[in-house]
Order: structure tokens, then sequence, then C-alpha cells
């Protein structure tokens, strides 16, 4: 009994390393992609999970405007184009 109680608990502190390790990750990837893209907001980490899907949503908002910048550039430099 006390082996498989030393098993389970080996289990779940390993299991926990693994996901400390995978938040302080994903921490400091969102804390550099905000700093490279100048948002305010995440500079203090761990971030909890309304936070991250904000950080998702807002970067999401922000490829669509950088997509439809570029669409408008292109459409614009085809119109010199000719």
């Amino acid at each position: 009994m006390i082996t498989f109680c030393l098993i389970c608990f080996i289990r779940r502190s390993s299991l926990l390393g693994t996901r400390v390790a995978l938040t302080y990750s994903i921490s400091s990837q969102v804390r550099s992609l905000s700093t490279f893209l100048e948002m305010e907001g995440y500079d203090r980490t761990p971030f909890s999970t309304l936070q991250l899907e904000s950080f998702h949503r807002q970067v999401t908002q922000r490829l669509e405007q950088e997509k439809e910048t570029v669409s408008q550039v292109m459409v614009r430099n085809a119109h010199f184009d000719v």
C-alpha cells in the first residue's frame, strides 16, 4: 500500500512539474510576443486562462487587420503597375 501511494505521489509530482514547466513556457512566449507586438498588459506572469484567451483574441484580430492592410496595399500597387 505504501509503495502504491509513493508511486502515485511521484506520478502526480511529475505531472505537476510538467504542467508548471509548460505554463512557464507559454507565459514566456506570450510575454515575448506581446512585447514584440507592443501590446500592453502582458508583462506579469503567470497568466490566467482568461488572459490567455484575451491574448489569443487580440493577436487574431491584429493578424486580420494586418492581412487587410496588405491586401489594400497590393490592390493599390496593382493599379500603379497598369
